[in-house]
């Protein structure tokens, strides 16, 4: 299903821009036409896939970091992004509700699973705000776990280049339908 695609360009962070830029590329490109991917390497990965890796990164660092998972899992009842809803999306990446994605509650909640491990403590605890009880977990600061297969040159923004939100923003492309290639079928 990818290869009918090919990179129009590089993409970083997109944020509260997104819905303006989708209907610009339903303009250039034709509705359907268009699909955000992730380079890997010579391999450009699905969502699906790069979450995957986006959440290998937390399952790693929890299991080089034990302590760091006690801490959290002995404070919080549960993690959230933006707003205490977020709880409510569970495992889902798609389940989202307000205006903003958030993927690092649920990657953790899935890390804590992958793991073996439960949330015991008595409150959310928020990993997002740098002034938050849990910004040591938020994506911009947690090392992606093979940083060699960030993109180089590396995604500007207020995470660090090596985090998994390095890896987010940096290796996120523009994928428009390659014509040349629907006409071969």
């Amino acid at each position: 299903m990818m290869d009918e695609y090919r990179i129009a360009k590089r993409l970083s962070y997109i944020g509260k821009q997104a819905k303006k830029a989708g209907q610009q590329y339903n303009k250039k490109y034709g509705k359907d036409n268009w699909k955000i991917g992730w380079k890997w390497g010579e391999d450009i990965l699905s969502r699906e896939e790069a979450l995957n890796h986006y959440e290998t990164s937390y399952v790693e660092y929890f299991r080089n970091n034990p302590e760091r998972l006690n801490w959290l899992l002995a404070r919080a009842s549960d993690v959230y992004d933006i707003a205490p809803s977020d709880v409510h999306s569970g495992y889902d990446y798609n389940k989202q509700q307000g205006k903003a994605f958030h993927l690092q509650d649920i990657a953790i909640r899935r890390a804590v699973r992958e793991l073996g491990k439960e949330f015991r403590g008595d409150h959310l605890v928020q990993v997002r705000q740098k002034d938050c009880e849990g910004v040591r977990f938020n994506p911009g600061i947690i090392p992606f776990y093979k940083p060699e297969m960030i993109e180089s040159p590396k995604a500007k923004g207020w995470w660090k280049a090596t985090s998994i939100e390095g890896f987010w923003q940096s290796n996120k492309v523009l994928l428009v339908i390659d014509d040349t290639k629907k006409d071969q079928k």
